[in-house]
């Protein structure tokens, strides 16, 4: 695109000058200043990006992206889908380890893998199971004795975490990717049992609404240990996850609490975080209670959401 870009400006410069030149035809100064700003500004983006790597299956097409390769402290990788980004990682060695995304050490997630490791420090490590890899970022929490399963649906996003990104590879915890559809490879796990599952498929254009129903929250309660917690990724920019997730809360017998992480222009810049919205779900009050400085109120009226099952859902009700 960048390339295309450069080109018909290019033209577009060349067009100005000759009907300037031929036929006396006087162009606006704005216009050929316009022309230059926006000549200099793709010449400028193209300096600060550069794409990796970029394959197509039948989920759509991925890229990981590199940007500011000539700024040691901002240099970073990225993977998109489309105009959505699953994650990103900096290069540089005092950073790379950094959770980042939606993932910040004071997101929803962030805050709730810090309650779980204070928990569980006289018993051992904590068991976490990852629907979406994305880039691996949550292995960052990773320490010794923890074990994390990651499952994902599509493979080029697993090839592209393992071979450009680190997270995986970095920590120091057993690091498991399961490929095919999480719902279908937890339902047959036998006896598995996790402290946390973490839900992070939804912040897409398209939502695996299957993974949202009564009947995968059943599956859900057969992974989890006694105390364990649900935490679900709602940052959506086009629909609101919450009043469906509570519904199924309330049907299953959960606790909620939602973790609003708001995002800085300067968080953004400089540590890569995102704005995030997270709903952590848990029958033990003592999880929700260590998030309650970071609780948002959920005053939601549930009145008329109707409960998600696999032979109903609907998106139209709960867009933005």
């Amino acid at each position: 695109m960048g390339c295309a870009l450069a080109v018909w400006l290019a033209v577009g410069r060349e067009v100005v000058h000759r009907l300037s030149r031929q036929r006396r035809i006087v162009v606006p100064a704005a216009i050929v200043a316009l022309l230059v700003a926006a000549s200099v500004a793709n010449e400028s983006w193209d300096d600060r990006q550069k794409v990796l790597w970029e394959r197509r299956n039948f989920y759509g097409a991925i890229s990981v992206v590199e940007r500011n390769g000539q700024d040691a402290e901002l240099h970073a990788r990225y993977l998109t889908h489309g105009r959505i980004t699953h994650g990103m990682q900096f290069q540089a060695e005092d950073k790379r380890r950094l959770p980042t995304s939606y993932f910040g050490r004071e997101s929803g997630i962030g805050q709730t893998l810090q309650v779980l490791a204070a928990r569980s420090a006289a018993r051992g490590g904590v068991r976490v199971a990852v629907v979406g890899l994305g880039v691996g970022t949550l292995a960052a929490y990773g320490r010794p004795g923890d074990s994390y399963r990651f499952f994902e649906l599509d493979p080029q996003v697993a090839e592209a975490a393992e071979r450009f990104f680190t997270y995986l590879s970095d920590s120091p915890a057993r690091m498991e990717v399961v490929l095919g559809d999480a719902r279908a490879n937890l339902s047959v796990e036998g006896d598995a049992r996790y402290d946390l599952l973490v839900m992070d498929a939804f912040s897409g254009d398209s939502v695996p609404t299957h993974l949202l129903t009564t009947e995968a929250f059943s599956i859900y309660d057969r992974r989890l240990a006694a105390n364990g917690v649900l935490a679900i990724n709602v940052s959506n920019p086009r629909l609101d996850l919450r009043a469906i997730v509570l519904r199924l809360a309330e049907k299953h017998g959960y606790r909620a609490a939602r973790v609003l992480q708001p995002e800085t222009e300067q968080d953004r810049h400089s540590m890569g975080l995102f704005a995030s919205d997270w709903m952590i779900l848990s029958r033990d009050a003592g999880v929700l209670e260590g998030l309650r400085k970071h609780q948002q109120p959920l005053e939601i009226d549930l009145g008329r959401t109707p409960l998600w099952t696999d032979t109903h859902t609907d998106l139209l009700r709960i867009l933005r």
